[in-house]
């Protein structure tokens, strides 16, 4: 529903949802959307499209057998499917004989140059990264890069989530994620493949979405030690950067400065913006289990997080389920990459 009106090639005529209380809970979140069907019936909703798009959801273990039979009856029905990365991936995995019947994926074969170097790539870019999950990254990057696109711009945007080319996000190459490869094999793999697709479509800005967390947030949580997000910024100089954070009441600036310093050293980029979801984290450290309790809050409470501050940095924060609130933020990243870089 939230990207609904970021999805050019598509209307939405109908969404279903897993349970009543979802049903209500979306009535009572979304109150213009008379235009679309909510319903728990998926049989209702099926004669009124023609593209039947999968996502992803919590606890899909219990679903799988319920997607499966769905999708058969889209394909029975003469339905183009299209998933989302993670759906795909869950509901399928390796096979790869069952997989490739609803959804292409982009293999972008890794291609390291024999110099081994790093090729400059004379594009402007945004990195948008998050702390891990559930911290509206994804809302972000769309937002940034369907600011850009409303003003002229050629924008490609590669997204922290895959839904198929949905809303015009580009899927990250396959060899990005497999670990057969070293960290410094992706890297170059990865520039030689973003500095080829530049070279063909010649971008006014590149917004990367970075899949997964930037970092650990505690022994347990480890978020892959923030590998994916090393290596995309590793392969391209990236000209800015937005941070999604979570919640919290009271923070502490030189928190949100280590954060900073962090992608800065690590991962070659300036954080000049600090994205505060509607969601907060808690983590059981007597818990034998590596998980996560997520609370979500309506999209108000990212205006009353309070930062204790110490200092004269400059910490900017926004709300991107904030209107105003996202519209100044995009108004002066524009602004600034207007005076620093001469494709604007």
């Amino acid at each position: 529903m939230i990207y609904k009106n970021y999805m050019p090639e598509y209307e939405l005529v109908a969404a279903v949802v897993k349970s009543q209380a979802d049903l209500q809970f979306i009535l009572h979140k979304f109150n213009n959307i008379e235009s679309v069907l909510i319903t728990e019936e998926y049989e209702n909703a099926l004669p009124m499209c023609d593209t039947v798009l999968f996502l992803d959801c919590e606890n899909m273990d219990v679903s799988v057998s319920m997607y499966k039979k769905y999708i058969q009856k889209a394909k029975d029905s003469c339905k183009k499917v299209v998933f989302s990365k993670k759906c795909m991936d869950f509901l399928y995995g390796s096979n790869e004989g069952e997989n490739t019947a609803y959804y292409t994926k982009n293999t972008g074969e890794i291609l390291i140059p024999k110099n081994g170097y790093i090729k400059y790539i004379d594009f402007p870019a945004i990195g948008v990264m998050g702390l891990g999950d559930f911290c509206n990254k994804f809302c972000c990057e769309v937002e940034v890069a369907s600011f850009f696109r409303d003003k002229g711009y050629n924008v490609i945007h590669f997204g922290s989530k895959d839904f198929d080319g949905v809303i015009l996000e580009k899927r990250y190459p396959e060899f990005l994620f497999k670990q057969e490869y070293s960290i410094t094999q992706r890297i170059l793999g990865w520039n030689q493949y973003l500095f080829e697709l530049c070279s063909r479509e010649k971008p006014d800005l590149i917004v990367l979405g970075m899949p997964g967390g930037i970092m650990p947030l505690n022994n347990k949580i480890l978020n892959e030690f923030g590998e994916i997000p090393y290596i995309i910024s590793n392969g391209i100089r990236v000209d800015t950067g937005i941070l999604c954070s979570y919640f919290y009441e009271k923070v502490d600036q030189k928190y949100l400065t280590e954060y900073k310093n962090y992608c800065k050293y690590k991962l070659n980029c300036n954080i000049e913006w600090i994205c505060v979801s509607n969601s907060s984290c808690r983590f059981n450290p007597d818990s034998e289990e590596s998980v996560l309790e997520y609370l979500h809050y309506e999209p108000e409470i990212a205006d009353k997080m309070v930062v204790d501050v110490e200092d004269e940095e400059n910490i900017r924060l926004f709300s991107v389920l904030n209107d105003r609130s996202k519209e100044k933020m995009c108004q002066q990243l524009y602004e600034e990459l207007t005076e620093s870089v001469s494709a604007f």
